[in-house]
């Protein structure tokens, strides 16, 4: 019996290990909240802070949480977010069943001339009660125009989708041409906009669970600075 969970603990500290180098092989070799999005953003090493709300539009239920983020060379992006869920059983407020998740995002920007700009994110995500993984594969397109001169304000009007395959890294990527077939994933559709004005900004989003048919409408206010 000792035997066995040697063994367990031996296996557990290897999948640790395995996951831990196949991250940092992605940080390096790849080809949300997201301020690499906004043009002409400095070329700096940047460090941000944001709070997220979000409600559902039918139900009780929401969410909240917040985020730290830094951006590298307005390139690549990193980000943790933390968040809160309470679902309403029966839409009842005397009935609630909270959870809490554990989010790292790696955002990839490729920008270019024109007001039009792309970026590919990998989002892993844990569950802390229940602890459940799940690895998400992120695409966004947003757009750019700027206010009256005299308001200092741009806007970034955005589209991003979002496929969550409920396993960890290493398995998703283990069988990587058979996750639609393997899993039973999860896709959303998000449309908001970025609203700047100096260091801060916010952005009203709506986002969509196409598997569930669920909508939620939310607001995240953040703020940026350079790392000194």
């Amino acid at each position: 019996m000792n035997g066995e969970k040697l063994l367990k603990m031996e296996m557990s500290k290897l999948k640790i290990r395995l996951n831990f180098k196949l991250f940092l092989l992605f940080i390096f070799f790849v080809p949300l909240y997201s301020l690499g999005i906004f043009k002409n953003s400095p070329k700096n090493n940047i460090i941000l802070m944001t709070l997220d709300y979000s409600k559902h539009i039918d139900f009780n239920d929401y969410n909240y949480g917040g985020g730290l983020g830094i951006l590298f060379e307005n390139n690549l992006q990193l980000d943790y977010k933390y968040s809160k869920i309470n679902n309403y059983v029966n839409n009842m407020y005397s009935n609630s069943i909270w959870d809490e998740n554990s989010s790292f995002y790696i955002t990839k920007f490729f920008k270019n001339n024109n007001n039009i700009n792309l970026s590919l994110s990998l989002k892993l995500k844990k569950t802390i009660r229940e602890k459940k993984y799940s690895t998400s594969f992120l695409f966004t397109v947003n757009g750019y125009f700027s206010g009256s001169p005299g308001t200092g304000m741009k806007y970034y009007p955005y589209i991003r989708m979002e496929q969550e395959i409920p396993d960890d890294l290493i398995n998703v990527f283990s069988d990587l041409s058979n996750i639609n077939n393997a899993y039973d994933n999860k896709y959303f559709l998000s449309i908001g906009c970025y609203i700047t004005f100096n260091d801060y900004w916010i952005n009203p989003l709506y986002r969509k669970n196409n598997s569930e048919n669920t909508i939620y409408e939310g607001i995240q206010i953040g703020i940026w600075d350079y790392i000194k």
